[in-house]
């Protein structure tokens, strides 16, 4: 059955020296895969493949006919090889000839397919041969992924295996740091053997519980190094696949961490155990601040007697303090009148002085005018008698005249 999800991640390089085959073929791969490039002869397939890997787009398959000019495909697939032993390769021929085929076969092509082209047969050999090469690349990948795992967890992790009787048949270098034991010490030994003699037996039967279940055992686990210090792992115990018998254990050390824990929890008991201390003094206490309490209620009540009967005598002497300001109230208002009256007639007798004032100055002013006036008028008089004493004079002058 045609994949055509898959077919659309292909791409194909096509070599045909026919023009009308080329691209009649190219033109119906073109429609299934995610690429088709084409080429004319062995010469010009082997140069765009060259140029693919140089530019890092491999292609994923390349159909090409034998016979044809400048270079025939077997020359072609043999150049093709040098560079790439696995990409997949299918020849189109007109003719089964023997020769040709068992040098293809040497080269490590797939497949053959004879003309006229059954394009169907072509394109179900075709992913057959692609699908085939993706999944052990896929497989390439994913065993390097897990080398690379392995060697990471071995280059940080204390590992050991161990067979079905419990005895220790493989161990790495990082344990064998951790607890100053060199691989022989090690190896042969029961878990019993390399565990503190402190570890509960019940922690192995769980052990054994759990990876012959196919279940994973993630604990802390304890250990005595050669120097007979504690060492603490944090470990993931597991049954290893396939038919074997064995075990493995991959731990991080965690020394430290259990070391504070521990340290914590005897800090929290010790605290409690001050805690239960200290609450029996607060009860004392408490019971001395209530007895206290209660004298203080005594006294409070007794005083608050004491103010009621203040609080009575106040208010007598508030309204005594009331009337006298009553009266001292009435008196300062007949003041206030006087006062008032007063202030009246004093701003009446200002607006009184100020008028006066200002007819005298009205007066003052009119008397300078006025004997300014007369004082102009005193001059006109003078002239006046200057004038008739001339006058008197020349009338004198004229009757002495007459009467000579």
């Amino acid at each position: 059955m045609i994949n055509k999800s898959f077919l659309n991640t292909i791409s194909v390089l096509y070599v045909e020296d026919e023009d009308l085959a080329r691209e009649k073929l190219g033109g119906l791969l073109k429609k299934l895969f995610k690429s088709v490039d084409l080429a004319r002869n062995g010469q010009e397939g082997f140069e765009k493949f060259k140029a693919s890997i140089d530019n890092k787009k491999n292609y994923d398959l390349i159909l090409s006919d034998i016979n044809m000019p400048i270079m025939n495909g077997i020359d072609m697939l043999e150049k093709i090889r040098q560079l790439d032993s696995e990409v997949p390769f299918i020849f189109t021929t007109a003719r089964s000839e023997s020769e040709n085929l068992l040098k293809a076969i040497e080269l490590n092509a797939n497949h053959y397919v004879l003309k006229p082209i059954d394009i169907q047969n072509l394109i179900l050999k075709s992913q057959a041969v692609c699908e085939k090469n993706f999944l052990r690349s896929q497989l390439v990948s994913k065993q390097k992924e897990m080398e690379n795992f392995l060697e990471a967890i071995n280059n940080v992790a204390a590992v050991y295996i161990f067979n079905n009787q419990g005895e220790i048949t493989y161990v790495n270098e990082a344990f064998i740091e951790a607890t100053e034991f060199s691989k022989e010490e090690i190896v042969g030994k029961k878990l019993e053997q390399i565990f503190h003699e402190e570890v509960s037996k019940s922690i192995l039967s769980t052990l054994w519980e759990k990876v012959n279940s196919n279940e994973i055992l993630e604990t802390i686990i304890r250990y005595e190094n050669k120097s007979n210090k504690d060492l603490y792992f944090s470990a993931a115990v597991f049954k290893l696949s396939g038919d074997t018998q064995e075990y493995i254990s991959i731990g991080f050390e965690s020394t430290e961490d259990v070391i504070q824990k521990k340290d914590f929890n005897k800090k929290v008991m010790k605290s409690f155990q001050d805690f239960n201390k200290k609450e029996q003094t607060y009860k004392h206490t408490i019971d001395d601040l209530k007895t206290k309490l209660l004298q203080y209620q005594n006294a409070l009540i007794k005083l608050q007697k004491d103010l009621q009967y203040e609080k009575k005598k106040n208010i007598e002497k508030e309204s005594q303090l009331a009337a006298y300001d009553s009266k001292a109230l009435t008196s300062k208002d007949k003041k206030h009148d006087i006062l008032e009256q007063k202030n009246k007639e004093i701003q009446t007798h200002i607006k009184n002085n100020r008028t006066l004032k200002n007819r005298n100055d009205d007066l003052e002013e009119r008397i300078v005018f006025l004997e300014k006036e007369l004082q102009r008028k005193d001059k006109q008089i003078e002239s006046s008698k200057e004038k008739f004493s001339e006058k008197l004079r020349e009338i004198k002058e004229l009757q002495a005249k007459i009467k000579s």
